[in-house]
């Protein structure tokens, strides 16, 4: 009798041993894995906002380049107008041109035929006036006509210059339009390299962030690989009578055993996650009596139920409590409101079965 329980006691040691090394090997591997996770996430999370950077710098760079693209179009404008004035210019310059060699022609023909007929000078106003009224008559006449020959021809030359000079300015205006309008131009060049250079660094990062999602996509599933694997070792005790009833109505997002959690990486998930919208009622599983009713750690807003017979159960993350520590419950009684509080990155319930001190698989009892 003493060497059959003996043996008894060896078996559960080398069990026992074998489950621990599993289990360490097994921690190792998925802690492993959930550090490449946090890395690849934080690279995402980097690379997104770096993605966010670049997009804002190509707003504001495609603002200038649609504010200088306005500069040009109206400077273009402007050396049209110009364009349009110096031709003006010239004709006016050489209709001024030909009508001072026209009024030159004149005035060379008109002292040719003077020469010719022998009416020039003073000299002969003097000879051929009769008396001393006609004398200074005929020499105002004379000098009235050669200073109206001369005015008109230096008014002339006057306004020739004055038109010269006018399209000599729109000249060098329209050169300096022109220069300006090339510096935009290369500036708003220069700007599209710089936006060009950026979407290619975009689209490195947006390609970068693909395999990341790919890389953390494959990463999950090797843990969950490694979790169904290794679910046997943390299946939890059977129970023949599964007779409790669903804490409340929703969908199990996570299940019993090992897992990758949010908050503290590789754990024993010590009961299910039920998603549920806030407020949903949460009811006991079976009847019994409330011996925790309060805030309970990572389990937030909680209610503990002892059933007898080393059963309780064990409600987390509620947004309400609505019964109190010692009160007698009912199975389908509602006992508390569906909430996110505590641990939680969302609405749901939290439900464990605890026998005999040691968190077992609530699947395991439920109807």
């Amino acid at each position: 009798m003493k060497k059959s329980k003996k043996i008894v006691a060896i078996f559960i040691v080398v069990i026992f041993v074998f489950s621990l090394g599993t289990t360490t090997s097994f921690s190792s591997r998925l802690n492993d894995i959930s550090r490449k996770i946090d890395n690849a996430e934080t690279k995402l999370k980097n690379d997104k906002k770096k993605i966010s950077q670049i997009d804002a710098i190509m707003g504001a760079l495609e603002k200038k380049i649609k504010e200088i693209e306005g500069e040009v179009i109206k400077l273009k404008g402007e050396i049209l107008s110009t364009m349009v004035d110096i031709e003006n210019a010239n004709k006016k310059l050489e209709k001024s041109k030909q009508k001072l060699k026209r009024t030159q022609g004149e005035l060379n023909q008109r002292l040719r035929n003077m020469y010719k007929s022998g009416s020039v000078g003073f000299v002969d106003v003097m000879l051929t006036s009769e008396n001393v009224d006609a004398l200074l008559s005929n020499a105002e006449l004379v000098k009235k006509i050669y200073s109206g020959d001369k005015s008109m021809v230096e008014k002339l030359k006057q306004e020739y210059m004055e038109i010269k000079a006018d399209k000599e300015r729109l000249e060098k205006l329209q050169a300096s339009l022109k220069s300006k309008q090339n510096v935009l131009k290369q500036r708003q060049q220069a700007i599209a390299n710089t936006k060009s250079s950026y979407m290619d660094k975009k689209g490195k990062l947006v390609d970068g962030n693909k395999k990341t999602k790919m890389l953390i996509t494959s990463l999950h599933e090797d843990a969950s690989d490694i979790l169904n694997a290794n679910e046997k070792h943390y299946s939890g005790g059977s129970y023949s009578g599964g007779n409790m009833m669903w804490p409340c109505n929703g969908s199990v997002v996570c299940g019993f055993g090992p897992r990758i959690c949010p908050f503290h990486g590789y754990e024993i998930h010590s009961g299910i996650d039920i998603a549920a919208s806030t407020g949903t009622p949460v009811v006991a599983a079976k009847s019994g009596r409330v011996s925790l009713a309060g805030w309970n750690g990572s389990f937030g807003n909680c209610v503990k139920i002892y059933h007898g017979g080393e059963i309780s159960t064990l409600y987390g993350h509620n947004s309400r409590l609505l019964v109190s520590q010692g009160q007698r419950v009912k199975k389908g009684q509602i006992i508390a409101r569906v909430g996110s509080t505590g641990n939680s990155t969302g609405p749901h319930c939290h439900f464990s079965v605890i026998r005999n001190g040691s968190y077992v698989n609530p699947m395991n009892y439920l109807k």
